[in-house]
């Protein structure tokens, strides 16, 4: 039995290290706590999206209308008990949407539209620029393996601000 202590003590001793190592790591947050982390939260996400059956996969765009492309505009609007609307409206985007008003970007973030429907302003929407702007590093945000900002960000809503920002 003595001949086997050796080994024996020698990996309880890494074990021992390994585990006070780790409790150092977690108390004082030092690396590699934050790869860990992420790596745990993006463990739990993965296993809940499995279990839930609601796969983390981009929503698929509303089904297209069959209207010829030089004809999207007069489908548009369809007033109803009026013939103008009341005031502009912001209306958000998203890749593709709205590709004819903003050309040279993969879609329009938002439009504006005012009177009968007329086309007021159309923001391009650029989402790698987006996801490079100084706001938005400044606020670092976790991503799931495969995640990219341009094929799975989309705007949820749209503002503008004072200033004409959105």
């Amino acid at each position: 039995m003595l001949d086997r202590a050796p080994p024996f003590l020698f990996m309880a001793a890494l074990m021992l290290a390994a585990f006070a190592g780790g409790m150092y790591v977690y108390k004082e947050k030092v690396f590699p706590y934050g790869l860990f982390r992420d790596a745990w939260k993006t463990g739990v996400t993965l296993y809940r999206t499995h279990v839930s059956g609601h796969p983390f996969v981009p929503r698929k765009p509303p089904p297209s209308v069959d209207v010829p492309p030089g004809r999207m505009e007069a489908h548009r609007f369809e007033f109803i008990g009026a013939d103008a609307l009341a005031g502009p409206i912001l209306v958000p985007g998203r890749a593709r949407a709205f590709s004819e008003y903003c050309p040279g970007a993969i879609g329009c973030l938002a439009v504006e539209y005012a009177g009968r429907g007329e086309l007021v302003h159309a923001w391009p929407y650029r989402p790698d620029e987006i996801a490079n702007a100084p706001v938005i590093a400044d606020f670092p945000y976790e991503v799931v393996p495969g995640f990219s900002f341009s094929r799975h960000a989309r705007p949820e809503g749209i503002s503008r601000y004072a200033n004409g920002d959105l």
